[in-house]
């Protein structure tokens, strides 16, 4: 339901909705008649902490399954306002925005413009290592919104949030100066694409019979955009060129694909190396190893068409930068996915539903899932409730610690908020049992900051002193579920991080099995 501008009163107090998108009046009713006393109280109250324990409540009203998205918005605003006075309702208040611009699309931006608000803000009136971590945060958020912008091809908002972060990330001493120039390049490249192709698509608009522009805007979409189903709707089906079929071709799936289409495919896609900018060498090379490796799958026969297409391939990994398999080796490589080269990463999958606990077949060896919390809170949650923890009566110890957020703080029993946080971007925590608890699933929450802040870079966990696993794409918001495979005796779990920001965790839980 579209919103519109609207003036109310609660109690004495006129507020004044905001004017885009406004609040509808339905919305505003329902909230006076429920929260109305309680939000004039709180707005007069000379105690801010009364507020941001009522941005609290609204909030959760605003997570209620089958409420109305208007009086939703409506909440997460007031929650976001009341919140954002007392250093207690931070937490709140962002909680607040990044809901709000979950649910509704059209106001992401403005949600996100005020998480960034309320992050400069805290960082003006603070000093030291808080003030630090308010400007690293400052700086990666701006860096997360133009990931976000980058992977839903909006690459004119990417730039402009690459450079914004480019530009605060020095004054405010951030870690993320590093990481941000690549990707500003590439989107201003992608950018520059982009324009290419609405200039050459208003040309072929004036001038249907512009062969030229037609055979350049294939190119690009071809190489540069690594969209070849869309550039064969500006084919001239008319003309027998050769880049017709070849375009045909490469818009089908790989399965279909006859053995010779595929070594045609790759030499057609290798030659455009040169010619091709930054990212393009990467599409046409990830191309071209796809289609050689899917030959190489379809034909077995140990003739001089199969060595070829090994010679080929072992140049394209060459470049790429990897190892090819020798010619003699008898097996026969399997073809990867159809690559889809991307400049931003894309927002992980959805994962796989929790294990069946019982009955179930345990895994070869220990499995790591990472989740953001709210995918945890809508998929795994129920299975795993926090009263089967069978962890809090651990102990821990760390590398280092941020202000009084000491080690131990991860038995609380909490799954938000910050227990306990690394003072620095590298370090470890230890937690161990005596005596040693029984399960199966860990699951680690890091801290609430908001998603994509804080990452964990290079992070493994250790189970007993065994073997670390490898932990992958943790951030912010996060959850890491590890499955052992079967019930095991668990003394102690060490969590090592090499990172960005100032990493940390909400809580460690351990559980014997799922409901």
């Amino acid at each position: 339901m579209r919103c519109r501008p609207a003036l109310y009163l609660i109690g004495c107090v006129l507020l004044i909705a905001p004017a885009a998108p406004a609040i509808a009046d339905e919305a505003a009713d329902a909230f006076a008649l429920r929260f109305g006393d309680e939000y004039s109280a709180a707005l007069a109250s000379p105690d801010l902490r009364i507020g941001a324990s009522l941005a609290a409540k609204l909030l959760d009203a605003a997570r209620a399954p089958d409420i109305r998205l208007d009086l939703a918005c409506l909440l997460c605003d007031r929650a976001f306002e009341l919140g954002r006075r007392h250093p207690s309702g931070y937490k709140t208040a962002i909680a607040a925005m990044n809901l709000e611009a979950a649910m509704a699309s059209d106001r992401k931006d403005a949600a996100h413009e005020k998480i960034l608000s309320l992050y400069t803000s805290e960082y003006a009136k603070t000093y030291g290592p808080t003030r630090a971590k308010a400007g690293d945060i400052i700086a990666r958020l701006m860096m997360g919104y133009g990931d976000e912008k980058a992977a839903a091809d909006a690459w004119k908002e990417a730039v402009n949030y690459y450079r914004r972060a480019s530009d605060v990330a020095p004054q405010m001493g951030s870690t993320v100066r590093g990481e941000l120039q690549p990707k500003l390049d590439a989107a201003q490249a992608r950018l520059v694409v982009l324009r290419q192709i609405e200039g050459l698509k208003e040309a072929i608009r004036q001038d249907p019979k512009n062969r030229q522009a037609r055979t350049d805007l294939v190119r690009l979409y071809v190489v540069e955009y690594d969209n070849p189903a869309t550039a064969s709707k500006y084919l001239d089906l008319a003309q027998d060129e050769p880049m017709n079929k070849m375009v045909l071709l490469a818009a089908m799936s790989l399965e279909k694909l006859p053995e010779r289409a595929c070594v045609a495919l790759g030499d057609w896609y290798r030659s455009f190396f040169e010619k091709a900018g930054t990212h393009g060498k990467t599409v046409v090379l990830e191309r071209a190893k796809t289609y050689y490796r899917q030959f190489l799958e379809l034909h077995t026969t140990d003739d001089a068409a199969r060595k070829e297409a090994f010679q080929a391939l072992d140049k394209v990994l060459a470049v790429l930068g990897q190892t090819a398999p020798a010619p003699s080796v008898a097996p026969v490589p399997t073809a990867p996915p159809h690559p889809s080269p991307t400049l931003a990463p894309r927002p992980a999958p959805w994962p796989a539903p929790p294990p069946k606990p019982d009955g179930a077949t345990a895994p070869a060896e220990p499995t790591v899932t990472v989740m953001t919390a709210d995918e945890f809170n809508a998929r795994w949650a129920a299975a795993f409730p926090a009263a089967r923890n069978v962890a809090s009566k651990g102990t821990a110890t760390a590398s280092s610690q941020y202000e009084d957020l000491v080690p131990g703080n991860v038995f609380s029993g909490s799954r938000s908020g910050e227990a306990w946080v690394l003072n620095g971007q590298a370090g470890w925590l230890e937690a161990k049992w005596n005596p040693a608890v029984k399960g199966r699933y860990i699951f680690l929450f890091s801290s609430s900051t908001p998603l994509g802040t804080d990452p964990w870079g290079e992070a493994a966990v250790t189970i007993n002193g065994g073997e670390a696993m490898k932990v992958e794409g943790v951030k912010g918001d996060c959850v890491v579920a590890l499955d052992l495979g079967q019930a095991q005796s668990i003394g102690s779990l060490k969590v090592e991080i090499k990172a960005g920001g100032y990493p940390g965790l909400a809580g460690i839980e351990v559980h014997p099995a799922g409901r």
